[in-house]
């Protein structure tokens, strides 16, 4: 994790936040939505350049465990 990467706290805090994959620069807005702070679910919104409409992981929020989400985003930067 570097100083620009994302934590779960401040994605938690924020509810919204700007990011890149620094692999292969795709930006998009990460969005989350919690039920009582026990279920966690992400939605990924990409810029018009990396939209990809025929992935679903896109179209809608998915729940994922706190812990599979704090890996994924210790993996982006912010914008």
């Amino acid at each position: 994790m570097t100083a620009s990467s994302p934590t779960f706290a401040l994605l938690r805090e924020k509810r919204c936040l700007a990011v890149c994959n620094p692999e292969n620069g795709a930006r998009f807005t990460i969005s989350l939505r919690d039920w009582q702070e026990m279920l966690w679910a992400v939605r990924v919104q990409p810029e018009a350049k990396w939209r990809q409409p025929e992935n679903a992981y896109t179209t809608a929020h998915r729940v994922m465990p706190q812990v599979r989400i704090e890996d994924w985003l210790a993996e982006l930067q912010l914008v």
